[in-house]
């Protein structure tokens, strides 16, 4: 796996990326999944 570390850091910023979808335009997490990801894939690795 990943170093304590970076693993925190892609959680975190996974976590800020991925909330104001889902809090703002009301989206289900499948509902995201089936999106495009974003650049570096910070949202996919985000859902699954």
């Amino acid at each position: 796996g990943l170093p304590d570390s970076l693993s925190h850091s892609v959680h975190t910023r996974t976590g800020i990326g991925t909330a104001p979808s889902l809090l703002h335009q009301g989206q289900a997490p499948s509902e995201l999944r089936a999106t495009p990801v974003t650049p570096g894939n910070r949202r996919l690795w985000g859902l699954h």
